[in-house]
């Protein structure tokens, strides 16, 4: 088993805290739209704002070639901060055993095999 830290891609990331905006899914790829917090070794990283604990960054997170997505669960639940803006929770859990990826949050429990290991992140300002 590999925890997502352990995968190069995502070493820079801290997935707990970061929001899910949006989730989109197609035949052979799913797409997390992230407000991702970064961490300091990250190249894009920055000193958070004022009010806030961390450096956010939008962006998202694409796993491509998936040969099956199932989803254990699926919840609709949103939430709104403070700016009123709304998303639906954290990526609580990620890890990979084999060619499966698990990843589970309030946003349900989705698992799939993305045999090449096909993992693009795309940061933008503006999402």
């Amino acid at each position: 088993m590999k925890n997502y830290y352990e995968i190069d891609i995502l070493k820079n990331f801290y997935l707990e805290d970061s929001y899910v905006i949006d989730i989109k899914e197609t035949e052979n790829s799913i797409i997390f739209y992230m407000e991702f917090v970064l961490k300091p070794a990250h190249s894009s990283y920055s000193e958070p704002l004022d009010d806030e604990q961390y450096c956010y960054k939008s962006g998202t997170i694409e796993f491509m070639n998936c040969s099956s997505i199932t989803w254990i669960s699926r919840a609709k639940q949103t939430f709104t901060d403070r700016n009123e803006n709304v998303d639906y929770g954290n990526i609580d859990s990620f890890f990979r055993k084999g060619d499966v990826n698990y990843l589970e949050g309030d946003w349900g429990i989705v698992e799939f095999a993305n045999l090449e290991r096909n993992i693009a992140i795309t940061l933008s300002e503006n999402m």
